[in-house]
């Protein structure tokens, strides 16, 4: 069985320095940097300047507003569409996970029961997938809010207070995946563009793997990503795969046969990449 890792929900939200929905009403992004109150955006900025931001795009800093061009308007609201669609986003991604751990209830339930744990099992997955898909939609809305930040940064010095809130929207590509079968699981984790890291293995060692290898090559193909690591074991599907890894100083080869792989690559959800 397949499941892809909550841990994107979780890695966003770390990633983006904190978003946390206080209320429908109320909506903390970037530690604070930006406040979403009702229909209206704050922006906390160095040396305690404050300013607010309309969907008209009206900047105001410290109760003055702001002059500005067509051009640099249009950019403040983008940035403010971005930050409404964090909220959004954020809160079906909360809604998403809470009926994860549902899921998780019944089929742990099932599973001690004797019932049917196979249909229980797919009701967890169809409901991680969605705290997924809810999550890259937040991902998505940062890289608004990030790009609208980086050029309001050049285009108005009056921005300048605020041109540092989002310092990293990160890459919105599937970021983790756990694989799970016959009492066995392995935890897949993109290695920011250098390899997929096995993040945990259940027992010690998984198809030769063990926690920490890095994978850095499938087939002599480089693998960036988890994506990258799917696509390149599909391509070899249902052939033995050649892994080429590097553990600890040291780089080696393991070979996994496509019986033992096969079952991840069939399972996989088309990606949103």
């Amino acid at each position: 069985m397949f499941i892809r890792s909550t841990a994107l929900a979780f890695a966003v939200v770390t990633l983006l320095a904190g978003c946390s929905h206080e209320s429908l009403g109320s909506t903390t992004i970037a530690n604070g940097g930006i406040v979403v109150h009702g229909a209206d955006v704050v922006l906390h900025g160095t040396g305690g300047t404050e300013a607010s931001l309309d969907a008209t795009g009206n900047l105001v800093i410290g109760g003055h507003p702001a002059t500005v061009t067509e051009a640099q308007r249009q950019q403040l609201q983008l940035y403010y569409r971005g930050a409404l669609a964090v909220r959004q986003h954020g809160i079906a991604t909360g809604k998403a996970g809470a009926a994860i751990g549902v899921q998780a209830l019944k089929s742990a339930a099932m599973k001690v029961t004797g019932g049917d744990d196979a249909h229980a099992d797919a009701s967890l997955d169809a409901a991680t997938r969605q705290v997924d898909e809810e999550a890259s939609k937040i991902c998505l809305d940062m890289r608004q809010i990030k790009a609208a930040q980086d050029r309001l940064a050049i285009q108005l010095p009056a921005f300048e207070p605020f041109a540092k809130i989002v310092d990293d929207a990160g890459d919105c590509s599937n970021r983790s995946l756990v694989w799970r079968d016959a009492g066995r699981s392995v935890t897949f984790k993109s290695g920011d563009g250098n390899g997929v890291r096995v993040a945990r293995t259940e027992p010690a060692s998984v198809w030769g793997l063990r926690q920490g290898d890095l994978i850095l090559a499938v087939g002599g193909r480089p693998v960036d990503d988890v994506d990258d690591l799917i696509e390149r074991l599909s391509t070899d599907k249902p052939a033995d795969a050649r892994l080429h890894i590097r553990r600890g100083n040291a780089e080696q080869d393991v070979t996994v046969a496509g019986r033992d792989y096969v079952s991840l690559v069939d399972s996989r959800k088309p990606s949103a990449k």
